[in-house]
């Protein structure tokens, strides 16, 4: 007996399913995008990069200027007051597009040995982590820098690497040792009596 809860498939669904899927792509980077591309429009005119052409180096440069700034912890543009984002965003659209258009001169450097090096390098990588599996560092983000200055157990400001009402806490039950050389306060496991600074050498008291 045929199920009348199922709906039967369209023809057209069939059809549609074989064309591009334009809606995998994100509003959101349609947005960013668009604003950054309205900028450009009121400075230099809507689509002038399609009426005069553009260089590959060019885009690709501010493409470059804009993702670094962004990586290393900057949100906005200073110039437009935009997200670093939106204005890579609208940097790839233009080169995309006036590649399609025929207008993109096309100035990119003259081929090196790119590909070979990197085929040629990436095994190092597993080698080098296998070699320092034993270790456990600190990688250093940007939260650190959003968390500088606060105290990591109770967001109080710090003072020698731990706030003050932390460190009476941490004095109170033996977890901290001082250096009156180096001026700083160490945190400790346990109250050792050898426990040695570890920027002098000297015993702590």
């Amino acid at each position: 007996m045929k199920d009348k809860t199922l709906k039967e498939t369209n023809p057209k669904d069939v059809i549609g399913s074989n064309k591009i899927p334009i809606h995998l792509w994100p509003t959101t980077a349609t947005l960013m995008g668009t604003m950054a591309l309205l900028d450009g429009a009121l400075k230099y005119g809507r689509t002038n990069y399609r009426a005069v052409g553009v260089r590959a180096s060019i885009y690709y440069d501010a493409l470059m200027r804009h993702s670094m700034a962004w990586f290393e912890g900057e949100e906005n543009d200073p110039d437009s007051g935009l997200p670093h984002l939106a204005h890579a965003l609208a940097c790839l659209a233009i080169i995309v597009d006036a590649d399609a258009k025929g207008c993109l001169t096309d100035d990119r450097v003259f081929p090196g040995g790119y590909r070979k090096c990197l085929t040629q390098l990436t095994p190092y990588v597993q080698k080098l982590k296998e070699l320092h599996k034993d270790k456990n560092p600190k990688h250093y983000t940007i939260e650190d820098v959003e968390n500088n200055g606060k105290c990591d157990q109770c967001g109080n400001p710090l003072k020698n690497n731990i706030c003050f009402a932390c460190l009476i806490d941490q004095l109170d039950i033996g977890k901290i040792s001082s250096c009156n050389n180096c001026n700083i306060y160490i945190i400790c496991d346990s109250k050792e009596k050898n426990y040695k600074c570890p920027n002098c050498g000297r015993k702590l008291k």
